[in-house]
């Protein structure tokens, strides 16, 4: 339950962080959730969890009182780096860095602007190695998965 705890608040608090305009960096706002998301896929292997982050994470984000395209397009996504994280050959931090990429990929498409959606990567990628390093220094090494789904 305090994995749960830690995790739902690290989720709460990297969502509100997401909807205000501090985080922008050259000129652009990445996408810290899906970088949070790819990391914690390593502490919280249940996915009735995993689920219950991503809405609580969707109802920060996209608060509306319909459901649009663009919160199936996030859950889907959300779901996809937990997926790839899972079932990806790799060390850990690779899997987490394989799968946000290919998250922002989906989930910028739309952009269609190649400077951005590099930097953007660039940006993300930063943040899971230090969601990385937070998560091992919060969780400790023992609570953190060691293999794969394989």
């Amino acid at each position: 339950m305090l994995l749960f705890t830690i995790s739902a608040t690290l989720v709460a608090f990297v969502s509100f962080l997401q909807t205000t305009n501090s985080i922008i960096i050259w000129q652009i706002k990445p996408n810290l959730v899906f970088a949070l998301f790819a990391v914690l896929a390593h502490v919280n292997k249940n996915w009735v969890v995993r689920s219950v982050i991503i809405l609580i994470s969707a109802v920060l984000l996209k608060f509306s009182p319909i459901v649009s395209w663009a919160d199936i397009i996030f859950v889907s996504v959300s779901l996809l780096i937990f997926a790839l994280v899972d079932y990806l050959p790799w060390r850990r931090l690779v899997n987490s860095i394989v799968s946000l990429t290919a998250g922002t990929l989906v989930f910028g498409l739309s952009h269609l602007n190649l400077s951005i959606l590099w930097r953007e990567l660039a940006i993300n990628t930063a943040a899971v190695v230090i969601f990385f390093v937070i998560i091992r220094l919060l969780y400790g090494e023992e609570k953190i998965s060691k293999k794969n789904r394989f």
